[in-house]
């Protein structure tokens, strides 16, 4: 029995082609999860939305937050 929620979340299949993967489904389960229960976003669109100002929060702050695919680092020019 898995201790924790991304340990729970770890055993779910991956069903991608490795090829190109970049993120742990386990990983991007959670995130999808906290964007749901914390700020009650429902949609993959608000999801996005919702992870793109917590990298602004912690760009911020003392973490260093990396870019994604195709964006230039910097405020909102995704």
């Amino acid at each position: 029995m898995p201790s924790g929620l991304l340990a729970a979340l770890s055993l779910v299949p991956d069903p991608r082609n490795p090829r190109g993967v970049r993120f742990r489904p386990a990983t991007l389960l959670a995130v999808g999860v906290c964007a749901l229960t914390s700020a009650g976003h429902n949609s993959l669109t608000a999801i996005a939305e919702w992870v793109r100002r917590c990298d602004h929060m912690l760009a911020g702050g003392t973490l260093p937050v990396p870019a994604a695919p195709g964006c230039r680092p910097g405020p909102a020019r995704c």
